[in-house]
Parts: structure tokens; C-alpha cells; sequence
């Protein structure tokens, strides 16, 4: 009588680890939901689709943008390049720190009300050294940032 006792206590024991387990592995998955991902340095605002995959962008000034996605959060690397293809800057975003919201006013297509959005969006820091190069290919400035912050700018070039 007790040893059935023990096997369902057992077997309710490892039931609830295992959903346990189950119930945290989800909550990962949830962590790859794709919100916006608001590039401040270059006023550019995109959606990945995937981790680990290249997009290309173009900014209003004509500049061209090759991000390489790392997370869903913002991790990438970034390669800026002139009208003319040349290489500008290049360097490394870590994730935002957090889920940032801003408000929107929109017009419903239906009624033709104005009313507020809300945009969820995360905003990736800029980290470690930055190359900044001049028309002729040659780094001329290297700047070093620690989570979004300017800590030292030294040019290269004398």
C-alpha cells in the first residue's frame, strides 16, 4: 500500500519538475518576440526578422546602412557607407536595456479620428571601439564607448 503511495507521489514529483521545465523553455521562446529596434545615431528604425542574418538599409541622406543582427534585442555590428559605397564608421550596438514605449498620433484610416499609438521598441547602445574612416579608406578617428557612453576619442591620423 505505501509503495504504491511512493511511486504516485514520485511520479507527481517528476510530472511537476518536468512542466516546470517546460513552462521555463517557453519563456524564452517568448523573449524572441520582435519589437522595432530604433537605431538613435541614425535615425533608423527597422524589424528584425532573424538573428544572425545581414540587413541592409538606406538612410534619407542617402547613406547606406549593413547591420548584422545578433539578437532581437538590438545586438549588432554596423558598417555605415557614403552615397559612393565608401566605409564610413563601423562598430558594435549591445542590447537595449530595456523595452522602451513612445506615443504616436495617427489618424484611423476608418473614422478619421485621431488617436494615440503606442510603439514598443528597443534602442541598442553603442560599445567598444568605432572606426571612423575618410574618403580615402583610412581610419582617421577611433572613439571608445562603454553601454551608450563616449568614453575616449582619439584620432588617428596626425
Amino acid at each position: 500500500m505505501y509503495r504504491g503511495l511512493l511511486n504516485k507521489i514520485l511520479f507527481m514529483k517528476v510530472s511537476f519538475i518536468i512542466i516546470l521545465g517546460l513552462i521555463c523553455l517557453s519563456f524564452s521562446f517568448f523573449e524572441k518576440e520582435k519589437y522595432r529596434i530604433k537605431i538613435a545615431d541614425y535615425g533608423y528604425t527597422f524589424i528584425p526578422q532573424q538573428v544572425n542574418a545581414t540587413i541592409w538599409g538606406r538612410l534619407d541622406d542617402t547613406r547606406l546602412l549593413k547591420i548584422y543582427v545578433k539578437s532581437y534585442r538590438g545586438e549588432m555590428h554596423i558598417k555605415c557607407f557614403s552615397k559612393d559605397s565608401v566605409l564610413i564608421e563601423q562598430g558594435n550596438y549591445i542590447n537595449s536595456l530595456e523595452l522602451l514605449v513612445s506615443y504616436k498620433y495617427v489618424i484611423d484610416g476608418t473614422t478619421l479620428k485621431q488617436r494615440i499609438s503606442v510603439v514598443k521598441y528597443y534602442q541598442p547602445l553603442r560599445n567598444g571601439v568605432w572606426d571612423f574612416y575618410n574618403s580615402s579608406g583610412i581610419i582617421f578617428l577611433k572613439k571608445k564607448y562603454d553601454a551608450g557612453i563616449l568614453i575616449d576619442s582619439i584620432p588617428t591620423i596626425k
